[in-house]
């Protein structure tokens, strides 16, 4: 099969990639490495002052590697959104951020919240 002819159809939860190749249907892993971590306060969902730049360093890189995408992955829903939210406020597009289990899982804590970006 010929890569150059496959169309990128849907993502799988979202930690695999699948293409359409001559009418069938492939999957490949989708590649992240970690880029940058937040961490909470026990029973906060609130960023840390000294993670508050972090968006808009995540958000000039993406700006510098357009192809790029970012993946949130956390333990805990609502700190996962207000890391979406801060990316977005920062000048991520809504289209590059996916949530969801891109790291490893044995590094996954209740206080921190994983930014990757996919290779």
């Amino acid at each position: 099969m010929f890569p150059h002819v496959c169309d990128l159809s849907v993502r799988v939860r979202r930690t695999r990639t699948d293409r359409l190749c001559y009418g069938r249907l492939r999957t490949e892993p989708a590649a992240y490495v970690a880029y940058r971590d937040y961490t909470f306060n026990t029973n906060s969902n609130e960023i840390l002052r000294s993670d508050s730049g972090k968006a808009r360093e995540i958000a000039s890189y993406m700006d510098q590697n357009p192809s790029r995408r970012v993946g949130i992955d956390g333990s805990n829903e609502r700190r996962v959104g207000v890391v979406r939210d801060a990316l977005m406020v920062a000048g991520v597009p809504a289209s590059k951020i996916q949530t969801g289990a891109f790291g490893d899982p044995q590094l996954r804590r209740d206080g921190r919240v994983a930014v990757l970006v996919s290779n």
